[in-house]
């Protein structure tokens, strides 16, 4: 919020977007964030997940999920990147699937799982203040 708007009033949730959006990945031959296709898609993913959400009941299962990866999402997107390469370590034990499928959702809950569980052991042993200069970053569900 630091432009002074709310998220949701310069994205506005859609289920249309899943048009431009197929579009777009059918025809683009690179899917780079460096790219017009690449920011296309992240705002269009953006805007459909943000209407997925709305349409959720309230207190369910998924979207008591949803929100607690998004108030533990700081841990996700620091910590992410060391179990990634940890992750693919363990691709060689897929290689019976050929779509990658199951490899990339063990591999996402794995990379996930550790980085919350990272966060937590963090705040238990203290240090969060020296890493983050706050007292806590996990976020309990």
């Amino acid at each position: 919020m630091r432009s002074g708007k709310i998220f949701t009033e310069m994205i506005k949730p859609s289920s249309l977007a899943i048009l431009p959006l197929i579009i777009i990945l059918y025809n683009c031959e690179i899917y780079s964030r460096d790219t017009i296709a690449g920011v296309a898609i992240t705002l269009l993913v953006i805007s459909m997940l943000l209407f997925v959400y709305r349409i959720l009941p309230v207190n369910s299962k998924v979207s008591n999920l949803i929100t607690y990866l998004g108030k533990n999402s700081l841990s996700v997107v620091y910590f992410s990147p060391i179990y990634t390469i940890v992750a693919k370590f363990f691709n060689p034990l897929f290689s019976f699937d050929s779509t990658a499928l199951l490899y990339f959702v063990i591999a996402t809950s794995f990379v996930i799982a550790l980085s919350i569980f990272t966060a937590l052991i963090l705040d238990k042993l203290k240090l969060t203040r020296y890493i983050f200069m706050k007292e806590k970053i996990y976020v309990k569900m």
